[in-house]
C-alpha cells in the first residue's frame, strides 16, 4: 500500500464515521505514527508503507472512528509546551487549564514560594508544568487513583522533573502531607445534569471519577480542599488556586470567603469564561 492509498483509506473511514475535522485528524495520525512532518508526508505519497505500520495506522483510525479521542489513541497530549503521556485513566489536558498553571507560577515567582501541592493531579500536567516553571520549588502531586499516579510518574520521568507523586484521598486523613505555600487543584466540577451537553468522545472515554460531582453539591471538592487548607494544609499567607466551573464561579468565591480566605478573585480564560478562582489565607 502506498502512503497516498493509506491516507485516502484513513480519511474515508473517518469521514464515513462523521468524525469532526477528519482531514486534520488523518494527517496528524499518519505523521505521528510515521514520524513525518506534514510536508514530508505530502512528498512521500508514492512511497510504499510496510504492512505492520499500515495495519497499526488503520487500527488507530478505527478507534478514532469509534469516537475515541486522538490523545488516547496516540498517547500524546500537549500542554504548556510539554508532551504528556495520557491514557483513559486520566483526563486529557485542556489548553484552558494553562491559565491555572500560569497564575500559580507567577505567584510562586513573585513570592518565593517553596512548597507546592497539586490536588487531583491526573496526568501530572499541572504539577509538572509548575515544576518546570519553578525548578527550585518542592512540588507534591496527589490523586486518589493509583492508575493516575502511575501515569503521572511516567510523565515526570520522561520530562526529567522531580515531583513527589502520591496516592492520597482528600476525604481521608491528609495530615501526613504537611503544609504548603501554594495549593492548586482542578477538581471534578461537572454536574451530572450537564452530561447532555458534553461531547460523546469525552463522556464515553474520559474517567467519570475525574469529571463529575453530584447535582446537589457542585462545590463538594472545592469546599473540602478549602477547609483542608484552612486547617493546616496551606501556610499563612499562602494561596489557593482552583480551576472552576463557570456556572458556579460566584458560589465558589462566596464559599472561599466563608471559609476564611481573603483577596478572593476570579479570572476569565482566553474564551471569556470564568476559569480560575484564587484566594489567600
Amino acid at each position: 500500500m502506498t502512503l497516498f492509498e493509506l491516507r485516502k483509506t484513513v480519511l474515508q473511514r473517518l469521514t464515513d464515521a462523521h468524525v469532526d475535522d477528519a482531514t486534520t485528524l488523518s494527517r496528524y495520525l499518519i505523521c505521528d505514527v510515521m514520524d513525518l512532518t506534514l510536508t514530508q508526508m505530502m512528498m512521500a505519497d508514492r512511497d510504499e508503507v510496510d504492512s505492520k505500520t499500515a495495519d497499526y495506522i488503520l487500527e488507530c483510525s478505527a478507534r478514532l472512528s469509534n469516537g475515541e479521542p486522538l490523545q488516547y489513541v496516540t498517547h500524546k497530549a500537549f500542554f504548556c509546551g510539554h508532551t504528556f503521556w495520557v491514557e483513559p485513566g486520566v483526563l486529557i489536558p485542556r489548553p484552558e487549564t494553562e491559565l491555572l498553571v500560569d497564575m500559580a507560577s507567577s505567584f510562586i515567582a513573585e513570592n518565593g514560594s517553596s512548597r507546592i501541592l497539586d490536588i487531583g493531579t491526573g496526568s501530572g500536567c499541572i504539577a509538572l508544568s509548575i515544576k518546570a516553571n519553578a525548578p527550585k520549588s518542592e512540588v507534591t502531586a496527589i490523586d486518589v487513583s493509583p492508575d493516575a499516579i502511575t501515569i503521572a510518574r511516567k510523565n515526570a520521568s520522561s520530562l526529567g522533573l522531580d515531583v513527589n507523586m502520591l496516592i492520597s484521598d482528600v476525604f481521608a486523613d491528609t495530615s501526613s502531607l504537611g503544609s504548603f505555600d501554594v495549593v492548586v487543584s482542578n477538581p471534578p466540577y461537572v454536574c451530572h445534569s450537564e452530561k447532555h451537553s458534553m461531547k460523546p468522545n469525552v463522556l464515553l472515554h474520559e474517567p467519570h471519577l475525574a469529571l463529575f460531582v453530584p447535582d446537589d453539591d457542585p462545590l463538594l471538592y472545592y469546599r473540602r480542599i478549602a477547609r483542608l487548607c484552612k486547617n493546616g494544609l496551606l501556610n499563612a499567607g499562602g494561596a489557593l488556586f482552583f480551576e472552576i466551573n463557570e456556572s458556579f464561579s460566584e458560589q465558589t468565591m462566596q464559599m472561599m470567603m466563608y471559609e476564611g480566605f481573603s483577596d478572593v478573585k476570579r479570572f476569565k480564560d482566553y474564551c471569556g469564561k470564568w476559569r480560575v478562582c484564587t484566594g489567600r489565607l
